[in-house]
């Protein structure tokens, strides 16, 4: 909310013009060719009396030295000798103000590059290979010359040192691994030595380039190209195959249908007998090596198996058991305690294990008398059934009323009750 203002970091240059040596992009020129003028071009009407110095540069731009007599708007390159020639031109307001670095311009680098008319050429190749120069191709030890146009144009003379190194017969041993599992990328490749190849050597793996020590991981299986060369271009190249393992593979086949008390027996099919097999739900009862498992379902639940192999890879399968609460008991309406061996006692009928106790019996009359009770036996079990007698005598004929309950393999307890007409 005040009226102060502050200023830092002020830096100072000398109020004037744009100076430029237009196009800024380097001039390339023939041995033999024309001179090639600069033109200086100033931007802008900051000065009343435009003074130019034209400065040379033999270091690359380091340092400038003033060319004497050049102070005109434009300067012409005429040394023709090959090299690149580095230019700038100081723009100051009047002559006094030219050497007083505080009070002139300085206009952009311009390079001009004499191409050179001659390039030797040193080189060594592989026996087998060819060197080309423009459209010349050489695959022999010797001295060669040949006349070119430079991309800019110019007349070149290339003289080439050729020599060719005999192939000496290079080979590799290597290192490999396929992937543990299937579905592992954990292969790996490596060079261990190169015989008879002549370092620096070089690895292309995969369409890439590496140092030859390079140690490649994670791969998955596939096959791979790769090539190995010498510092004079001699090379092995082949293809590596990194395989898959077998995959471990489990089957425990098709869902099941069954009702309450009956057995399934399943039998996976496993790619490796050899594995480690954990059953889910816990618990089943499957004897090591538990190939195969037999077993009672009392609910309708997933039956999984799981298979590690000596290579820790895993792999599982699983199914759905559905199980219907089937009730499999009969009570009988009448019963003939005569003695004749037919239906002389009144029990539950039933199949096992789908019932799997009588917890209790009991039998009453009409008047609501408890003539007989048993608790906790066998269904089917005669003895345990009712005779007709109370009280060791024969009870009359007619109608009488049970309480059963029952207990069911799923844990299920269901009270039956009815009546039983006993006939003599």
């Amino acid at each position: 909310m005040g009226n102060d203002l502050a200023l830092d970091n002020i830096s100072f240059r000398p109020c004037g013009p744009d100076a430029f040596i237009l196009p800024l992009e380097t001039n390339d020129i023939c041995l033999d060719g024309a001179p090639v003028i600069l033109d200086a071009t100033v931007v802008g009407a900051a000065y009343d009396t435009l003074a130019f110095q034209w400065q040379l540069s033999t270091d690359g731009g380091e340092n400038w030295t003033n060319i004497p007599g050049e102070t005109g708007t434009s300067f012409t390159h005429t040394n023709l000798s090959t090299g690149h020639y580095h230019y700038r031109f100081l723009l100051a307001n009047g002559l006094t103000n030219i050497a007083n670095s505080k009070c002139r311009v300085v206009s952009n680098e311009k390079i001009v590059h004499v191409m050179p008319k001659f390039y030797d050429l040193i080189d060594t190749i592989c026996e087998g290979m060819t060197y080309t120069v423009g459209q010349s191709a050489y695959s022999q030890s010797g001295n060669y010359e040949d006349s070119l146009i430079s991309s800019v144009g110019c007349d070149s003379i290339v003289r080439l040192d050729l020599y060719v190194a005999a192939d000496q017969g290079m080979y590799a041993e290597f290192s490999h691994s396929n992937p543990t599992c299937s579905y592992y990328d954990d292969g790996f490749f490596m060079v261990d030595t190169v015989y008879f190849g002549r370092p620096p050597l070089s690895l292309i793996f995969d369409n890439q380039e590496y140092e030859i020590q390079h140690i490649f991981n994670d791969l998955a299986a596939g096959q791979y190209a790769y090539s190995i060369h010498d510092r004079y271009g001699c090379t092995i190249q082949d293809i590596l195959t990194i395989e898959s393992p077998a995959e471990l593979v489990v089957d425990l086949g098709e869902d099941w249908e069954l009702e309450l008390g009956e057995a399934i027996q399943i039998t996976p099919v496993i790619s490796d007998p050899s594995s480690e097999l954990l059953w889910d739900p816990e618990g089943l009862e499957c004897p090591a090596p538990c190939q195969e498992l037999v077993w009672i379902p009392t609910h309708s639940s997933p039956v999984s198996l799981t298979a590690t192999n000596h290579n820790n890879c895993v792999a599982s399968d699983s199914v759905f058991v559905s199980v219907h609460s089937v009730r499999k008991l009969f009570i009988p309406n009448a019963f003939t305690p005569n003695g004749d061996g037919l239906n002389d006692v009144f029990h539950v009928v039933a199949e096992t294990p789908n019932v799997q106790e009588i917890t209790s019996m009991q039998i009453y009359n009409s008047w609501g008398t408890l003539l007989y009770e048993n608790r906790h036996f066998n269904p089917n079990d005669q003895n345990s059934g009712w005779n007709g007698d109370f009280k060791g005598q024969a009870a009359p004929m007619g109608v009488y009323l049970y309480h059963i309950n029952v207990v069911f393999l799923d844990a299920e307890q269901i009270q039956y009750q009815g009546y039983v007409t006993l006939l003599r």
